[in-house]
């Protein structure tokens, strides 16, 4: 019975399914191609910085009126957005280990500012509901490729 399969393709899908443990890391590694990663910069940027929050979803911190004066698109009560020549939006990447990721960019501005915290770069629940989503839909594409099962 064991050799009934030997020579099919379904124990050839199954030889290949059983390695991948052996490519697990790698897997991982794989879907975090240039696109998938600047994508999840644009997350962070988009759902998080533009509404002023850290990881917690907490608000960062709200702009003065001195500010409102020096820069009138910056309103007095709303929250900062770390927009301001654009520098640490191009400067922000993303960082893949074998195990886990990091969001970086420059924060040399805002370092010394009594608002500043390192939980300012990750990604809120809602950030990590978006990476989930299209981390499995990758994940799958690759394991798909692996076991050259085309759907």
């Amino acid at each position: 019975m064991k050799d009934l399969f030997a020579k099919t393709d379904i124990n050839k899908v199954l030889n290949k399914a059983k390695s991948l443990g052996g490519y697990n890391q790698s897997l991982w590694v794989k879907c975090f191609d240039v696109e998938f990663r600047n994508k999840i910069v644009k997350w962070v940027q988009e759902y998080q910085f533009e509404k002023g929050l850290d990881i917690d979803g907490n608000i960062i911190g709200r702009y003065s009126k001195r500010t409102e004066q020096i820069n009138p698109d910056k309103i007095k009560g709303t929250p900062f957005t770390l927009y301001d020549s654009g520098d640490f939006y191009r400067s922000m990447f993303v960082s893949v280990f074998l195990d886990s990721i990091e969001i970086e960019g420059d924060v040399s501005k805002f370092e010394k500012s009594k608002w500043y915290d390192d939980r300012i770069l990750g990604m809120t629940e809602e950030t990590l509901v978006l990476f989930k989503e299209e981390m499995k839909e990758k994940y799958i594409k690759n394991v798909r490729e692996i076991l050259s099962i085309n759907r």
